[in-house]
């Protein structure tokens, strides 16, 4: 939707009235992708020419009759204006004899519109200026907008009948940089050892360190080294080797620890199975996998679905691997072999396995801050998320100690604070969400860390909230990483947030690639992006998977050929997250490509939304969710977990939401939570998120009952439209989950029932009961309907 000026001078006695005689017309383009360059020059004509044969007809008359949601900050139905700007009309044509003349631009300092653009002839041929919010854009922004905007143009007339969505933005310069200079990441990686490999040579090196602690049991390295390889001596026996899948279901134990290396040193793929997950999940996993062998407890034997293969209990038949060799097996496994397949969660709900080489994790290690000396990592994730095996390896590839966190202890905050305490834990790896948790216990509990030194927060996007904040003053030693990885790479982004907490970033970077991966930000036809532009983070390099296991469709259409690769079979990953590069080169991660949703024509990112609730001071978490719980009637919902200290109470939170944010942008329910549901590996749960209702819980105040038949009239209608039981005078229409198109309902019921119209914008200017009472008082008062 772009305006564009008409002059209004085509009468003869206007010819030489003196004065703006401009009108704003509204053009509308619909164009797709694979719309030609030379469609568009045709289409622009034929909108224009339509468009100036109902020139009389007045701007203010358009949109009024439109009724478009308003706000304070834009022009009513188009952002954009397009200008031509005849030569003649320039002050600087203008010659008069005996004086000298220079054109001069006056500005009244105030962009009417986002941006207008003033398009001109001259000697040097076709120039544009452009004028723009301050508030919205900033110079550099304009600059690099100019620039693209003359390469797209220079690409569309040299190409008139390439589809518009393969033209490129990026001058060839810019392109040579984003390939370049931002994917230059080689590095050696070492491609010798396996994973394994370089355990058995920590092991040989530190024999007596203790590796492994559980409760108050534990193995030094030895130990570890020589029970894991009498088990992979016995799964080898059993047929593991490499590209052979090994399923592991076990409790949070040393054994675990055990089982998990049995399985490399065997050759074999480690195939995760979380013990906590439904019975069904398992079924699928052991199935879709054919995993031949399985490592379990003979007590989690009634919890496993039947499936036939080789069922081995750890505990109940150790007596004969104990026997077996304790010396390291020999295996044909290779760097570039599979070491683990992780499954996760689809969209569609069915779950997918990721197969991935030893070097993903020797690639992700070799670009960690390396563990210090005498470095304690504490093991919290499930076994069936992809930072488990960081956590593992990050200790035992340095020679250092892991410490196994029990169940009991991860699920409880103010325990697992106690716990890295007492332990004096170093080294810490937790998603987004129980990273909260965490800080929060801290700090309501007066605790001081001192023994923390690095949290790394993967698995989500990273929130900066208050109480964060005051967390990272208070340990002012501790260095927080921010890392991106999606299971079908591992992590391939990584960022270390400053010292200063002052200078953090209300939304932090997730950084840039890390060593040998390649991270390009994609339109929808594969176009590189510039700055500021999101699109779609695709992922290349040696830790991305090859695809997914059984799953040939699914492979194709999410790992798709590399065009900027000059290896012609190289793959890269569309990861279906939104992104966009900064200035500085780091990515600023935007959410799920699918938690963008549109409401009532409104595209709406709801991380933005998320992002606003968690600045404010009473709130530690917060999700929004879009929701259809009527069809056709699509609400977004927060969900929020507030700090009970300093929570006051939903009216002022929605206060501050409408100080930052546009009303089609605001919830229309708030549900208040003690804690996010979460996911085994810790993340957030959308989908237990509870269904919301949308009553008077939702608002402040006492429930004032209509005082008059007109008030019970007005109640009623929103009762109806609103589907509510009960709906009090004071009641907002908006913050009881109305919107515009709700709005229109009202109207014509209103209609039906006291014969007269109101218009649209009384609903917004008085939106309670009482509030649109009085103005149809006053309509039934002119018009001299007799009330009732």
């Amino acid at each position: 939707v772009i305006g564009l000026p008409f002059a209004d001078r085509d009468r003869p006695e206007l010819q030489q009235l003196v004065g703006l005689l401009l009108d704003t017309h509204v053009i509308r383009f619909s164009l797709s992708d694979a719309t030609t360059f030379e469609h568009v020059i045709a289409q622009t004509r034929s909108e224009v020419a339509e468009s100036y044969a109902h020139k009389d007809l007045p701007f203010e008359l358009v949109v009024d009759a439109v009724q478009p949601e308003r706000g304070s900050g834009h022009m009513p139905l188009c952002q954009v204006m397009v200008n031509w700007i005849e030569p003649s009309s320039r002050l600087s044509s203008l010659v008069l004899e005996g004086l000298f003349t220079q054109g001069l631009l006056p500005h009244d300092k105030t962009a009417k519109f986002d941006i207008s653009i003033s398009f001109s002839d001259s000697n040097r041929g076709i120039e544009f200026e452009i004028e723009y919010d301050i508030d919205l854009f900033e110079a550099t922004t304009i600059e690099r907008l100019a620039v693209h905007f003359e390469c797209l143009l220079e690409e569309a007339t040299a190409n008139p009948t390439c589809p518009v969505g393969r033209l490129p933005l990026l001058t060839k310069d810019e392109q040579r940089e984003w390939l370049i200079s931002l994917n230059d990441t080689t590095a050696d990686y070492g491609k010798d050892h396996c994973i394994h490999q370089l355990f058995e040579k920590q092991a040989a090196s530190n024999p007596e360190a203790v590796a492994v602690v559980f409760e108050e049991k534990d193995f030094t390295y030895a130990e570890l080294n020589s029970r894991a390889n009498q088990l992979a001596n016995y799964l080898i026996s059993q047929g593991a080797g490499p590209e052979i899948l090994v399923g592991i279901c076990m409790e949070r134990s040393l054994e675990l620890i055990v089982g998990l290396l049995a399985i490399l040193k065997s050759g074999g793929v480690y195939l995760p199975l979380d013990p906590t997950y439904p019975i069904e999940r398992l079924r699928f996993m052991l199935k879709d996998s054919a995993a031949p062998i399985l490592l379990t407890q003979e007590k989690l034997l009634n919890q496993l679905p039947n499936y036939e293969c080789h069922i081995m209990c750890v505990d109940r038949d150790w007596s004969e691997v104990n026997s077996l060799n304790k010396e390291n097996p020999d295996t044909a496994a290779s760097v570039f072999s599979p070491a683990y397949a992780i499954y996760t969660s689809g969209t569609t709900g069915i779950p997918k396995g990721v197969l991935l080489p030893h070097v993903t994790l020797i690639n992700l290690l070799s670009n960690d801050e390396p563990a210090k000396h005498g470095s304690r990592v504490a093991q919290f994730t499930s076994i069936s998320f992809d930072v488990s095996l960081q956590e593992i390896f990050y200790a035992c590839l340095s020679g250092n100690t892991l410490v196994v966190v029990d169940d009991d202890t991860r699920l409880r905050p103010q325990a697992f604070a106690a716990f890295i305490q007492e332990k004096g834990i170093t080294d810490l790896f937790v998603p987004n969400t129980v990273l909260h948790y965490l800080v929060q216990a801290v700090v309501e509990e007066k605790l001081h860390l001192k023994s923390l030194t690095n949290i790394f927060q993967a698995g989500e996007a990273l929130t900066i909230t208050p109480v964060l904040r005051t967390f990272f003053e208070n340990h002012p030693t501790c260095r927080l990483h921010n890392h991106y990885g999606p299971a079908e790479s591992h992590v391939v982004t990584a960022h270390r947030l400053p010292m200063d907490v002052s200078k953090w970033s209300n939304k932090p970077s997730i950084g840039s690639p890390i060593s040998n991966t390649r991270v390009y930000i994609l339109d929808s036809q594969q176009n590189l992006l510039p700055v500021g532009v999101p699109g779609e983070i695709h992922l290349a390099g040696v830790g991305v998977a090859k695809g997914y296991l059984n799953r040939v469709e699914l492979t194709e259409k999410k790992f798709v050929p590399n065009p900027f690769s000059e290896q012609p079979e190289e793959l890269m990953y569309r990861s279906g997250d939104l992104a966009r590069y900064l200035p500085d080169g780091n990515i600023e991660f935007m959410g799920r490509i699918d938690h963008q949703v549109k409401i009532r024509g409104f595209r709406i990112e709801l991380g933005e939304i998320e992002s606003v609730l968690t600045e404010h001071p009473a709130v530690v978490q917060a999700v929004v969710q879009a929701r259809e719980n009527t069809p056709g009637d699509k609400r977004l919902v927060a969900y929020v977990v507030p700090a009970e200290s300093e929570f006051e109470d939903i009216d002022s939170l929605r206060a501050s939401l409408r100080e930052r944010l546009p009303d089609y942008m605001l919830p229309a329910a708030y549900v208040v939570l003690d804690h996010l549901p979460l996911t085994p590996n810790g993340k957030i749960d959308r989908r237990a998120l509870p269904k919301p209702k949308y009553d008077r819980t939702n608002l402040g105040g006492e429930y004032v009952a209509p005082r008059d038949a007109l008030e019970e009239q007005i109640a009623g209608v929103w009762c109806e439209v609103l589907k509510l039981d009960q709906v009090g005078v004071h009641d907002s229409f908006f913050e009881l989950g109305g919107h515009s198109l709700l709005a229109f309902q009202i109207i014509a019921r209103l209609a039906e029932r006291v014969k007269v119209e109101l218009p649209l914008r009384r609903i917004f200017d008085a939106p309670t009961v009482s509030g649109v009472a009085v103005e149809l008082k006053k309509m039934l008062d002119k018009s001299g309907t007799p009330e009732g």
